[in-house]
């Protein structure tokens, strides 16, 4: 019997923004603030996992509604750049 390995998906909390990797077994024990990011094609006609992050906005009423962002996630090739901190602020080099 031939076992293959579990996908690990972005699951994002749509309130913090804070983004875990995890099986869709693991997944599925997160509370409902998480959401599973979505393979769509962007305008771009790229591949992308696309998310949505909630926060209350108070409008120019004065009312407190419900602000939605759409965000996409494109996987790089690229080694991250290494970063040094230098009095708490991070630097490229």
């Amino acid at each position: 019997m031939l076992m293959t390995k579990a996908k690990i998906l972005p699951y994002i909390n749509r309130f913090t923004g804070e983004v875990q990797t995890l099986t869709r077994k693991e997944g599925k024990l997160l509370n409902e603030d998480w959401a599973r990011a979505k393979m769509v094609t962007n305008k771009q006609g790229e591949r992308v996992f696309r998310f949505h992050l909630s926060a209350p906005v108070t409008g120019r009423d004065g009312k407190v509604h419900m602000g939605t962002a759409v965000v996409d996630l494109l996987e790089i090739d690229e080694q991250p750049a290494e970063l040094e901190a230098v009095n708490g602020n991070g630097n490229t080099k």
